[in-house]
Order: C-alpha cells, then structure tokens, then sequence
C-alpha cells in the first residue's frame, strides 16, 4: 500500500532528528579530546552543508531522491561502530549528513510544492537532535549499542519510502505579473536571490553566536531549543495559514524588539523562536525561484548554513551589547527580505 505524503514527512522528520543527533553523538563521543576537534568541525560541516548544493543537482535528476537518506543512514554506520581517527570520522559523518538531508529535503519538497509547512516540520527536528546528541556524546554512561540500534531501525523503516518514485514538480508560477520582468533576467533574479541566501547565512551566524548568561540554567536552556525547533516548524504552518510576508513581518520585527530585552529568559526564549520562523520561508522562496530544482535549492539553503559558520570557525565573533547584535541582525534580515519580497514578489 502506497505511503501518504503525511507519512513520509513524518518518518523523514523522526529520522532528521536521528542523523543529527548520531553526528553530534560521535563528534562528541569520539573526537572531543582530539587536537584536530576544531579542525574536524570544519570538515564536518563542510561536507554535511556546503557538499549538499551538488548533490542537490544530482537528486534533482534521480527519480527516488529518498534513496539518498537511506545511504545516509548506511554510510554512518561504520563511523558509528569502527575506530577512525578524527579526520576519517568527521568525513564520514558529515557525508552521510549531506545524503540524508539532501535526499530527505527533496522528496519533502517534491510532494509539498509551494508549501511551507512540511519542509518547517522537516527541519524542525534536527535542532532537538544536535542538542541531544551533544549531551549523549559528553556522556560516558549512555549506551555505545543504542545509536546502531536505532539508526539500522530507521534505514529499514525509510527504505519503502525511499523506494516509492517521485514525480519531479511542476514549475510554479509568480504571485505577480512579471511580463516586463523575466525569470531568465539576471538582474531581477540576482537581488533576492543573494538577499535570501544572507538571511539564511546571518541566521545561521546568529544561533552559534547567542550568548546568554541564564542559557545555562537546565529549564530555560531546554527551552530555547525547544524555541528554535518549535519556531522552524510554527513559521511554516502560519505563512501557509496568513501568508509568508505577514509572517516575515510581524515575527523578524517582534523578534527583534524582543532581542534587545534578552538579559532575561521569557523575552529572549521568544526572540529566538520569532526569528526562527523565517527558515522554512526561505527555503521555500529559493525553491519558487529555481522550478523543478528542489534538490538544488535545498543545497544552496545549507551552503548559506555552512557560511555563517565561516567567521565563527574563525572566532569572529563580537563581544559586548549583545542583546543589541541580536536584534539588529533581525531587523537586517527583515530588511533583506523586504527587498526579496519587492524584487519578485515571491513572498506572498
């Protein structure tokens, strides 16, 4: 019997909390106490995000996209059980990261074209993985046997969607006229193009950056992961239900204001999940903006992720007037995706 859409993006989404959570178990788990752990990192993320753009083009030529995630699944399995060193480790992890997500993405956008809510829910998952992961990796009691369990459980459970064929989307057509205004026009497209892809890149910057003093208190640190999660997931389903540019508008300039307040932990919490909204936006905005390529858009999204984490890789980072950072960089975001929205009209 075929799998509904509804399923599908909830095994895809259950197993995006899984292969985020492994990777974070085994940076922490095998490579925290090497020299090369900062250097891992990098490897890691520049495969995990930036090496998706290409294979994004490669799954929007492959009728079962979802067989991708699968291998994702398979390739982490001997990261997970063999010994490696950390430069080996972290290649692996951030390869079968890359598959996973690429091969996931697309077969969530293919069957919801034009929407936001179910890439919001797909990607929502993986915020509560990597912060799990991470406690679980600096854990010397959590059970080495259980990641292998569940993730060789999850290749199974997947391998029947990935194998059900995807019909390649549509394209989809503006909200506006742009007769006077071709896709093929390089000018028109250029500037919201590199618009989105700075928010996706200044969001990414922004949630490895966030310091804050109560972060550390168990209760309101649960929370604000569980804002950035809920926020992802949350700004989809309103921009389906009130249309992506009220959502843009009313959460970036709420978050905003909240930033400045974010010494303490209720407005901060909320800033985090207001600003968090615009994920899923973006993502759904670049696939309007490239019809019948949502392989590749999902790829450009996290090569913006992978970016962001450039200058903090490199200890980039500002100190002092911190709250005022957080809420200027919303109010830059809001206004780069006013001039995407103006450009092109893709936000409706």
């Amino acid at each position: 019997m075929k799998k509904s859409p509804a399923v599908h993006l909830l095994l895809y989404s259950l197993a995006h909390f899984l292969v985020d959570f492994l990777c974070a178990y085994m940076i922490f788990r095998k490579t925290r106490e090497s020299t090369l752990f900062y250097t891992g990192l990098l490897l890691y993320n520049f495969c995990a995000f930036a090496v998706q753009m290409p294979l994004g083009i490669l799954a929007d030529r492959a009728k079962r996209c979802g067989l991708a995630a699968v291998w994702g699944c398979v390739i982490l399995l001997p990261a997970l059980v063999l010994p490696m060193n950390t430069v080996l480790l972290t290649l692996t992890a951030g390869l079968g990261n890359a598959l996973f997500h690429i091969g996931g993405g697309t077969a969530v956008l293919r069957e919801n074209p034009g929407r936001h809510s179910e890439p919001g829910i797909f990607v929502s998952t993986g915020a509560l993985g990597l912060w799990l992961g991470t406690l679980a990796g600096k854990s010397a009691s959590f059970p080495a046997w259980l990641p292998v369990l569940a993730v060789t459980v999850m290749m199974f459970l997947l391998l029947p969607t990935a194998l059900s064929p995807v019909e390649q989307i549509p394209a989809l057509p503006d909200s506006d006229d742009h007769s006077d205004d071709p896709v093929g026009n390089a000018g028109p497209f250029l500037t919201p193009f590199l618009c989105l892809m700075l928010v996706v890149a200044l969001r990414s910057w922004l949630g490895l950056i966030l310091q804050f003093d109560w972060k550390a208190l168990p209760l309101p640190g649960f929370l604000l992961i569980a804002a950035v999660a809920a926020g992802k997931a949350l700004g989809g389903l309103l921009a389906d239900r009130f249309g992506s540019w009220k959502t843009v508008l009313c959460s970036l300039t709420a978050s905003g204001i909240l930033f400045f307040f974010s010494g303490h932990p209720l407005p901060g919490i909320a800033a985090v999940l207001l600003f968090n909204m615009t994920m899923p936006l973006t993502l759904t905005a670049l696939a309007q903006m490239l019809p019948g390529q949502p392989g590749f858009s999902f790829g450009l999204l996290t090569f913006s992720l992978f970016l962001g984490f450039i200058p903090v890789w490199l200890a980039l980072t500002p100190s002092g007037f911190r709250p005022v950072l957080y809420g200027l960089l919303a109010f830059l975001s809001l206004g780069l995706m006013a001039v995407a929205w103006k450009k092109r009209r893709w936000l409706s």
